[in-house]
């Protein structure tokens, strides 16, 4: 339901509701039955590659098939329906002949189906012909491997001694590739070439021919298992060219310089890869901060290209050589890219006492430690908190706690990466810069560690230190010596060493063992207390292991030790959080989280949806792609038969079009005596969207059913299950709250109006146990009772919002 809270409500409701504009006689409507469960009514054999379950959650989020099985509907298109939606799931999956039958019932509408799947064939070779000047290999590359989608700019580093590159957004955030067209050894998607084709023309145009034309197919090799992608050129049509070049930047390198540069002129012609060339090189000169090339296709395939940059103050332009000490700095950055082959890990040091922070970073993972001095900097009674993170674990303890907290990594599929950087400040009064930056890629390649570090490094990064005025400089004895007040850094001047790196803050020195060395004192401290994670509560178990209070008291001492201001200051709200998050508070999270892990241990099976012929915007398409996702979740949250689900399903089959049986599901609850005041308002508030008066008359015959028996009837499938259980334990934890955790948890909100609803709730589950649900019962009511008044007073003409159409 919380897709009802989208912006694009009202355009939803009125398709879903808009032929339903006035109301029958409820003496003519017979009230609805709770059906069969749809997860008993319709049973599989011969199925071997994907289970039951898979199967029947696939039927159940397909419009044509809930159509084909609604409890008003005939069990006559069944066995058609649901034959067609199974064979072509299975040709998606790459089983070409697929045997299915189906025998359907009619009392209640079910069916069993017989499966024999035969065969299954992979994704082969990729054949391309026609084309004069078409790189095939190329354009083989760019269907069989990861690619870059949409408006994205080339960025590169220099990681372990290679000229590495990403892409990132225009605001320079990495962005993940998508995955290929056509990937090798993958079960083939038949019956998908018109998807194929779009692809094709999409790949044509990031190598240049914007106005090609060609025809794509699939030819089957059943002998070899496979199917081959054959693509034919037909005519590639002009290369996509320059027509206008815009440079943005300067003053130090005007536009003139930066085309000759770059070799770049209008006429040119264009694709991603020469994008990619020319943004390299303009890294590669060390001049810029930042630097993004564009092109601006036109339909004709010309366009502007538009070239951005953002100078480092104090270089010499690119027509003008950079200096024998900047060359020095430029052996430092090439012995930062090729750190990792030296096997020494970085060792980064700071003091702000009484706290000292260390951070140990190898290519086996990362450590960070805070540290807390007794009396007088007195370090034999520190308490430490600590963090590892290799390929094994990712621990966090802290020396006063009698837990520790450790998620093993041996199953996660993704990779955990994080990059150092040692750059030069670009701004003249700072000497220094580091940064620290973490991702998480959701798809590890094979072989990759689950843990990678490397030095993010740049040829910009630390050419600046050769132009600070401030920086007093000398070679002494091979080395060069870089000073200004606290801060030092020397350089080996032959083979760009990094001697020493040193500020008033912090030190950055590079040893070789130090990441074993702490990582074995760490889990001699810690490893054998016991393990606070659960396997079924990965963020309950770290938030309450956050909120604990040894861990917790650290976090605010070294809140105002930093002087950084906050609810972590209120010592109170640490141990609500904790009782809250003990309590279930991050279950649905932690719920969604195993579904996510059950969904990567299986393949997945799916209907593929029917291609949009009607038309429609974007907003439309949005509107049908959340449907289907509610349609697919519903049934693991409400049960059949009841009515959160029967409006959800209905609501959502309108979306998709298969609206048929709408008006008279909707006649029925209003019809149905037991239909209580809930999904009376759920009618109503959907009506009210689309045609107020209807409403009206639905909320007032909720209004006549407000009672309290009528609304636990209407909480009940709402409740009831393991969501039930939830919310008994996340009532009875808010109930313990003392008033001054019930105080600090308020200030949280952000208005007063909700902190006033949060005290009386807290008020309202005093008590017993079983209070929590007469508390949320009599709230249901009164918000029910509210909502109700409101909708019962008509204030627009008997008019729908907007023209019904054929909707």
């Amino acid at each position: 339901m919380v897709w009802l809270r989208l912006r694009s409500l009202r355009m939803v409701l009125a398709i879903v509701l808009g032929g339903w504009l006035t109301l029958r006689p409820a003496a003519a409507q017979t009230p609805a039955t709770s059906s069969t469960d749809d997860r008993n009514r319709f049973t599989f054999e011969g199925n071997t590659t994907f289970g039951d379950a898979q199967l029947r959650d696939a039927l159940l989020a397909d419009p044509d098939f809930l159509l084909a099985a609604h409890p008003l509907g005939t069990s006559d298109e069944l066995a058609g329906v649901m034959r067609k939606q199974l064979i072509a799931a299975y040709r998606r999956q790459g089983f070409p002949s697929p045997q299915i039958e189906v025998a359907a019932t009619s009392d209640p509408v079910g069916a069993h189906v017989s499966i024999d799947e035969g065969s299954r064939l992979r994704v082969g070779e990729v054949r391309i012909h026609g084309g004069t000047e078409l790189d095939f290999d190329r354009l083989r590359q760019r269907l069989t491997e990861p690619y870059p989608k949409g408006d994205v700019f080339p960025r590169f580093s220099q990681l372990d001694g290679q000229v590495v590159q990403q892409w990132t957004d225009s605001a320079g955030k990495a962005v993940e590739l998508e995955k290929p067209v056509w990937p090798r050894g993958k079960p083939l998607p038949i019956d998908t070439e018109n998807l194929l084709h779009l692809a094709v023309v999409q790949a044509l145009k990031d190598l240049g021919y914007s106005q090609a034309l060609a025809l794509v197919r699939i030819e089957l090799d059943q002998p070899a298992g496979t199917g081959r992608l054959v693509v034919q050129v037909a005519e590639e049509g002009p290369r996509d060219r320059v027509e206008e070049i815009e440079v943005r930047g300067g003053p130090i390198n005007p536009s003139l310089l930066i085309q000759q540069h770059l070799g770049v002129q209008v006429g040119q012609a264009v694709d991603r890869q020469q994008i990619a060339d020319w943004t390299r090189k303009l890294w590669e000169s060390g001049r810029f901060q930042k630097q993004q090339v564009q092109f601006q296709r036109t339909a004709s395939g010309t366009g502007r290209l538009i070239i951005e940059v953002e100078e480092t103050p104090g270089l010499p332009p690119l027509d003008q050589p950079i200096s024998e000490r900047a060359e020095i700095y430029r052996r430092a950055q090439r012995w930062l890219g090729t750190f990792d082959r030296l096997e020494q890990d970085v060792v980064i040091t700071a003091d702000a006492p009484p706290y000292h922070f260390l951070s140990v970073q190898s290519d086996q993972g990362m450590i960070l430690q805070v540290t807390r001095s007794g009396a007088a900097g007195d370090r034999s009674g520190a308490a430490d908190m600590a963090l590892i993170m290799d390929p094994q674990q990712l621990a966090l303890m802290h020396s006063d706690h009698p837990e520790r907290w450790s998620l093993g990594l041996d199953a996660v599929t993704a990779q955990l990466t994080f990059r150092t950087k040692l750059r030069a400040a670009v701004e003249e009064d700072r000497l220094f810069g580091l940064g620290l930056h973490f991702n998480v890629n959701n798809q590890r390649q094979t072989g990759q560690n689950v843990v990678e570090h490397a030095f993010d490094v740049s040829p910009a990064d630390l050419l600046p230190f050769a132009y600070k005025s401030k920086l007093q400089q000398e070679v002494v004895d091979g080395v060069l010596i870089g000073r200004r007040g606290e801060d030092r850094l020397e350089v080996d001047i032959h083979s760009g060493e990094i001697r020493a790196w040193e500020t008033e803050l912090l030190q950055v020195r590079f040893e070789q063992g130090a990441f074993e060395r702490l990582r074995g004192e760490l889990l001699a401290q810690h490893g054998h207390k016991p393990n606070a994670y659960q396997p079924g509560r990965p963020l309950g178990t770290l938030a309450a292991f956050l909120c604990s209070p040894p861990v917790w008291a650290e976090a605010t001492q070294l809140s105002n030790r930093l002087r950084t201001e906050g609810v972590r200051s209120n010592p109170h709200l640490g141990s609500a959080l904790r009782r809250l998050a003990e309590g279930g508070l991050l279950e649905p999270a932690d719920a969604v989280i195993r579904r996510m892990q059950r969904g990567r241990e299986e393949e997945r099976f799916f209907i593929p949806a029917q291609p949009n012929t009607g038309g429609g915007d974007w907003q439309t398409m949005m509107r049908k792609v959340a449907a289907r996702a509610v349609l697919h979740a519903a049934t693991d949250v409400f049960a059949e038969g009841e009515w959160p689900l029967r409006v959800t399903r209905e609501v959502c089959l309108a979306v998709l079009g298969r609206g048929a049986h709408a008006t008279e599901v909707i006649d029925q609850m209003l019809a149905d005596p037991e239909t209580g005041p809930l999904g009376l308002g759920t009618v109503a508030y959907l009506l009210s969207h689309v045609h107020r008066s209807a409403a009206a008359k639905v909320a007032e015959a909720g209004l006549d059913r407000l009672d309290e028996d009528a609304v636990q009837r209407d909480l009940q499938p709402l409740i009831e299950g393991e969501v039930g259980r939830w919310l008994d334990r996340m009532t009875a934890s808010i109930a313990e709250l003392t008033p001054e955790q019930r105080e600090a948890v308020g200030g949280l909100f952000g208005d007063e109006s909700r902190r006033r609803q949060w005290h009386a709730l807290h008020a309202g589950l005093q008590g017993e146990a079983p209070a929590g649900r007469q508390a949320l019962a009599r709230w249901a009511r009164a918000a029910a009772q509210r909502k109700l008044r409101e909708l019962s007073e008509p204030d627009e003409p008997d008019e729908p919002d907007e023209p019904s159409g054929d909707k």
